[in-house]
């Protein structure tokens, strides 16, 4: 969060100015070409981590009392405007990005790519080698 921690460390900036600027700025940058990616459990998880850690410290909430408290992160999540869970933006990015390419025209190659996305094949692939037998 570099240069972001004294923005939204300041308490005279309200905390949905601080929710919308982070996911204008901070989670858009970070998720910046994500509908593409092979994401891993280990990955979303440190993305995960990060994104509650933001949220945690925009609602100025320590770990402390997190465990005290027994505060759940999707209690958090309500606090700061009902803001959606990391692979709830990957998920609708991704959804975004597969409606572009299945409405695309010619051979715009992504479109090539997905073939399990393609309803019309039905018949599986062979090697051209078995396919003469």
């Amino acid at each position: 969060m570099g240069e972001e921690k004294s923005f939204f460390d300041n308490r005279d900036v309200d905390k949905r100015i601080n929710s919308h600027i982070y996911v204008a700025g901070l989670l858009n940058a970070l998720l910046w070409g994500c509908k593409t990616w092979n994401l891993t459990k280990r990955n979303l998880s440190r993305l995960s981590s990060f994104h509650h850690g933001a949220t945690h410290r925009i609602l100025v909430i320590s770990w402390k009392q997190v465990r005290e408290k027994h505060i759940k992160n999707i209690e958090v999540n309500g606090m700061l405007c009902n803001i959606l869970n990391i692979d709830a933006f990957i998920t609708r990015r991704t959804a975004v990005y597969i409606g572009k390419v299945m409405r695309s025209e010619g051979n715009f190659l992504p479109k090539k790519t997905p073939s399990s996305l393609d309803q019309r094949t039905t018949e599986k692939w062979r090697p051209p080698a078995l396919m003469q037998q």
